[in-house]
């Protein structure tokens, strides 16, 4: 029997959220879909997080406003260790709100007009595709040489620790 997967849809307007609740469950019956609001989200935030989420739906505003709430609560989620891959579906967006999204780390950005059953099947596709539980990474352990192998050795090269995906470097 498959694992169900949960995805969770915050959306401030509740006809909006229920609609696309709806409309992932016709597309997928291994998922389980919870509803929340921007306000609930946060109350979420500070008492179970969000892990056990494999994907993150989220409905917001990219309306013409200087300060672009939208965005600034995009870059507060992904900055939250194990956030699970988060899914735009943008009102009144553009190309600018969805490169701006898009650079802070979104598996995926869809204007909610053009939001048709393929392009949702896809985006949901995509992003429990990038979703790996921490216990999934595999691990290497990089050991630096005992003895160096010439004097270019005593200054040896910084290497990232993203350098491999899916793989974390825990030492270089």
């Amino acid at each position: 029997m498959p694992r169900t997967k949960r995805i969770l849809v915050v959306a401030d307007d509740t006809q909006v959220g229920r609609w696309l609740q709806l409309r992932i469950e016709a597309l997928r019956n291994d998922c389980r879909i919870e509803l929340d609001t921007t306000t609930g989200f946060d109350h979420r935030l500070a008492t179970s997080g969000t892990a056990q989420f494999g994907l993150l739906f989220a409905v917001l505003d990219f309306a013409g406003t200087p300060d672009q709430p939208a965005l600034t609560w995009l870059e507060r989620v992904m900055g939250i260790p194990d956030t699970p891959p988060v899914v735009v579906l943008a009102e009144h967006g553009d190309e600018l709100a969805a490169v701006s999204a898009m650079r802070r780390g979104i598996a995926d950005y869809l204007p909610r007009k053009q939001a048709s059953a393929e392009l949702l099947a896809a985006a949901i596709e995509h992003g429990l595709a990038a979703h790996r539980a921490p216990a999934e990474q595999e691990v290497i352990q990089v050991t630096p040489p005992r003895a160096p192998i010439s004097t270019s050795m005593q200054n040896p090269l910084k290497v990232p620790r993203d350098l491999i995906p899916r793989y974390l470097l825990l030492d270089t």
